[in-house]
């Protein structure tokens, strides 16, 4: 293999850089309007209707910085949380059909 006498230089040679990560997903920012006039997802009592959605979606959704259920967050993680895409899809459609 014309290869093989190469390998000594390889460790002097600059590492390539690792690839990109993927994109994230886009935010669900404008479903955000739609959330307090769904029946469907009812709101924390102490939740503005910026994050009118159940417990177990609230840290997969973006929070508005002067949300007092912000201090809530920690303790959320003893919920069952529903996986991230099952959430976007299950808000998608509810979403879809206001």
């Amino acid at each position: 293999m014309p290869f093989l006498p190469l390998l000594p230089l390889l460790p002097r040679l600059p590492l390539l850089p690792p690839p990109a990560c993927p994109p994230a997903p886009p935010a669900r920012l404008p479903l955000l309007p739609l959330l307090p006039r769904l029946p469907l997802l009812p709101a924390c009592p102490s939740c503005p209707p910026c994050l009118s959605a159940p417990p177990a979606c609230l840290p997969l959704l973006p929070a508005c910085p002067s949300c007092p259920a912000l201090p809530l967050l920690p303790r959320l993680p003893r919920l069952p949380l529903l996986p991230a895409r099952l959430c976007s899809e299950l808000n998608h459609r509810v979403g879809g059909a206001v």
